[in-house]
């Protein structure tokens, strides 16, 4: 997985990855990884201390059609900000919320390795498809002189668009 054909507008130094997927560490090598030996929710608990120390939500927390007391991973996109954002904060909060009370209903089965696996792979693809789909919208929006903090504003939009739309489709 690399990410050099990226415009050089585009500085991968400001997305930060957290995730407790081995798979995505082992794949990613152009942008940091923040490898966490924790459960959903745990992953889900650090973005949250990683918002009240000035970063913002690039990817939606809780997306992807695997519930989350389905699957053990969970991979989140951010970027450093500048202060705290209270759209990305309200947004884990909300994601913690959720989790958890999936998890209470019903806890995460002790799933054989073969399954484990494949939640990982579930977890990557999907990632792998957001970085993907940021890297279209960058060629699209910086071929249009489009600043790199407006992009990732609108990208941001875009994306939280997606998973309400998602969201709706379930309902």
């Amino acid at each position: 997985f690399n990410l050099n054909k990226w415009s050089a507008k585009v500085s991968v130094a400001v997305m930060l990855i957290v995730t407790n997927n081995p798979k995505v560490l082992e794949n990613v090598s152009d942008i940091e990884v923040n490898m966490l030996e924790d459960t959903y929710v745990g992953t889900l608990k650090k973005c949250r201390d990683l918002i009240h120390k000035g970063y913002e939500l690039l990817s939606h927390p809780l997306y992807g059609s695997v519930k989350p007391n389905e699957t053990p991973y969970r991979t989140v996109i951010m970027k450093k900000g500048k202060s705290l954002d209270t759209n990305s904060l309200n947004l884990i909060e909300e994601a913690i919320e959720t989790a958890t009370k999936f998890e209470n209903n019903k806890a995460t089965p002790q799933w054989t390795e073969r399954v484990l696996d494949d939640f990982r792979v579930i977890d990557f693809d999907i990632f792998n498809i957001f970085i993907s789909f940021f890297y279209e919208l960058c060629q699209f929006f910086f071929s249009r002189k489009i600043t790199t903090i407006r992009f990732i504003k609108v990208f941001t939009h875009i994306s939280y668009l997606i998973f309400e739309w998602w969201i709706s489709q379930i309902k």
